[in-house]
């Protein structure tokens, strides 16, 4: 199928199998710009990639009957609701003949088509040449130090209410007003992590923003009004309530219809709630000038570890401007207010042994507090110190030395309870309980436990670990270090890419091994 041709007469196609030998070719002759590879593709390989992976497209550029340039888009199975580019490339004497844009700007269309709001692509940290070509196409440049990775939020902005009228005139991509600086997008506002897009058409103008990690609009400007989203801080301890603020700016004469209603995300609460009304936010307002809303979010409970690379839960909150509405959104990195880390001076777990360990103490928490720390009896590890109470500095960290004693080997997980004690005019007290795992594993002791992080098998001195996040297996030795680590058993198309979108869980099986092991 094709489906363009460009100016210079490459045609844009759809894969098949027949054009396995010309990709192959065009990988080989592209190993140069691909970090000097000299590994050789075959069309066999070819056909077995393309049988193994669900893609919803893979568009390749021909020039006659050789292939010059290949990209391919799925949706991605790391982050909710979003396409990704997964392979994008240009053959490299076919550089500058617009190709990569021709490809780039068909995988947004065709996410536009399929209604998700948004498409990411990524690339080693020595491609940033390809950069400005990402950005003319839409997409904006995360901080990472992992990769260069963008993200493209036009599906999201073509399909909002209050936005999408200003692209009845003006074209996404021509009247672009924003910068193609080889540098990062993102800046940081009281931790968040903001950048957005900006055009102008006919002296009318459009600005949106957004928010990184929870991946929504957190503002957007016209001629007429602005309107900006922002909380005190990115980085919020569960149990707690925080503000949030919507700046609203009338640049008309007339008076603006503004209605705000906050809604509820997972674990984080600005909608209408059973926990408190104070957590409850709704406005509606005839604005003139400029006015400056606050209203308090509540932080729920969690006890996984939240992936720092995935859409985090979100202060959301339905913002209606005129009878036009648009989502707005700031994600929230949900912590512990407290943290016990448990640091054994030892090696494996003999039975009687008695040993050094550190108590280490990290605090989320805005203020000074006073915690007390109550360790439960267990079958595992007797503690000298059942009961601490530490002073915790602001977002601070402090260390409590202790012994213990080793009674057997195995896994337990302790549920610590946590009394903190706050200070000042806002003084509140609060309490709460939190997991800490026990892991005495001597040269023989076969058990299981899960962790918040992971699934764990020991079989003595060795350990496998199923990670919640990204669904692979490590091995390692008794110390701790990785030997390997598995990826996904490899089950064809669409199996194979399914395992990402699951989250791991214990079957029947599992338990009955563990059960009958200890």
């Amino acid at each position: 199928m094709t489906y363009k041709t460009l100016e210079n007469n490459i045609k844009i196609v759809e894969y098949n199998d027949t054009l396995a030998p010309a990709i192959a070719q065009m990988w080989n002759k592209s190993n140069e710009s691909w970090g000097g590879g000299s590994g050789v593709k075959t069309a066999e390989q070819i056909i077995i990639e393309h049988s193994s992976m669900a893609y919803y497209n893979v568009y390749i550029a021909l020039d006659g009957q050789e292939a010059v340039g290949y990209c391919c888009l799925l949706r991605s199975y790391y982050d909710e609701n979003t396409l990704y580019i997964a392979l994008l490339g240009v053959r490299p004497d076919y550089h500058g003949a617009k190709i990569g844009k021709a490809l780039t700007l068909m995988c947004v269309e065709r996410t536009i088509e399929l209604g998700y709001p948004r498409v990411d692509i990524h690339t080693w940290s020595g491609n940033v040449k390809a950069v400005p070509l990402y950005k003319k196409c839409g997409y904006l440049w995360e901080e990472r130090e992992d990769s260069t990775y963008l993200v493209n939020f036009i599906p999201t902005i073509l399909k909002t209410e209050l936005t999408k009228d200003f692209f009845e005139h003006a074209d996404w991509y021509t009247d672009s007003t924003r910068t193609l600086d080889i540098t990062p997008d993102e800046e940081k506002v009281n931790k968040f992590g903001v950048f957005g897009y900006s055009w102008e058409k006919d002296s009318q103008m459009l600005k949106v923003g957004f928010e990184r990690s929870g991946k929504r609009i957190r503002m957007i400007e016209t001629n007429d009004y602005r309107i900006e989203m922002m909380a005190e801080t990115h980085e919020s301890a569960f149990g707690l309530g925080y503000t949030c603020t919507f700046q609203v700016e009338n640049k008309t004469g007339k008076e603006l219809d503004l209605k705000i209603l906050g809604k509820n995300d997972k674990n984080i609460l600005f909608g209408a709630n059973e926990k408190d009304e104070k957590y409850h936010f709704h406005v509606v307002e005839k604005v003139r000038g400029s006015q400056t809303f606050t209203g308090r979010f509540y932080v729920g409970e969690t006890k996984e570890e939240q992936d720092p690379w995935r859409m985090h839960p979100c202060i959301l909150a339905d913002v209606t401007i005129n009878g036009k509405t648009a989502e707005f959104g700031l994600g929230i990195k949900t912590k512990v207010p407290v943290q016990l880390t448990l640091v054994e001076l030892r090696d494996f777990a003999k039975v009687g042994l008695k040993y050094d360990c550190h108590f280490n103490l990290t605090s989320a928490l805005p203020q000074d507090v006073q915690v007390k720390i109550t360790l439960p009896e267990n079958a595992h590890t007797t503690f000298c110190e059942k009961e601490m109470v530490v002073d915790l500095p602001a977002d601070g960290k402090a260390t409590v030395k202790g012994e213990a004693v080793i009674k057997k080997a195995g896994h337990e997980k302790l549920d610590v309870a946590y009394e903190v004690s706050t200070k000042g005019a806002d003084a509140s007290d609060f309490s709460f309980t939190y997991p800490l795992h026990l892991v005495n594993q001597d040269l023989t002791k076969a058990f299981f436990y899960e962790s918040e992080q992971d699934f764990v098998i020991v079989n003595g001195p060795w350990s496998l670990s199923h990670s919640k996040r990204q669904n692979g297996v490590t091995l390692r030795d008794r110390k701790g270090k990785e030997l390997t680590y598995f990826d996904q058993p490899k089950l064809g198309k669409p199996y194979e890419a399914e395992f990402d979108t699951l989250k791991p869980m214990i079957t029947s099986t599992v338990l009955e091994i563990r059960n009958s092991s200890s």
